[in-house]
């Protein structure tokens, strides 16, 4: 299709994925995983239970910033963790028109830290001014402030045969 952006495929085999380095960088070089805008990016594991990317509490797991498009399929992302005014989202963070699918994903124990419920939330996932759709997957045992397993503003949600639980917020705005 005449402008169309170019479309990554990234397919990874039964496996923990570990993040290393600092937090607190947008280039990829340390800490989380992060999408730049004009590209489709599609990840695809072996099933949820043998696949994981794992952010060791050292930062999010994936950074995406539209306006296109990631797919994460048949994995986990775990152990997410993000400190006070970064902006939410310990397991992922989309923002600016971005396009989120989870199909057969796992979003479990990720963590918001802080006080602040305007900027502490989304420990699993925080959604802006994006789209987010949900495909049999699960949402759990994440925490925030605010918006414990999803924190959306402005977004249009989509979902089918997602489990949503055993989520924590803090302050409020539930799971």
């Amino acid at each position: 299709v005449s402008g169309t952006p170019p479309m990554y495929e990234i397919v990874l085999s039964a496996a923990t994925y570990t993040l290393t380095g600092a937090a607190g960088e947008d280039n990829n070089v340390t800490g989380d995983l992060d999408t730049k805008p004009w590209n489709w990016l599609y990840i695809t594991g072996a099933g949820e239970a043998v696949t994981r990317i794992n952010a060791n509490h050292l930062d999010r797991v994936f950074d995406h910033w539209g306006p296109e498009w990631l797919i994460l399929t048949d994995l986990t992302i775990q152990n997410g963790q993000v400190a006070t005014g970064m902006n939410g989202g310990g397991g992922i963070r989309s923002t600016n028109g971005a396009d989120l699918w989870l199909i057969r994903t796992t979003v479990d124990s990720n963590t918001v830290n802080g006080l602040n419920g305007s900027q502490d939330i989304g420990g699993g996932i925080h959604n802006t001014a994006s789209t987010l759709n949900l495909e049999s997957s699960t949402i759990s045992n994440n925490r925030a402030v605010a918006g414990g397993g999803l924190s959306l503003g402005n977004t249009n949600l989509w979902m089918d045969q997602t489990v949503v639980s055993g989520n924590v917020a803090a302050g409020s705005s539930g799971g």
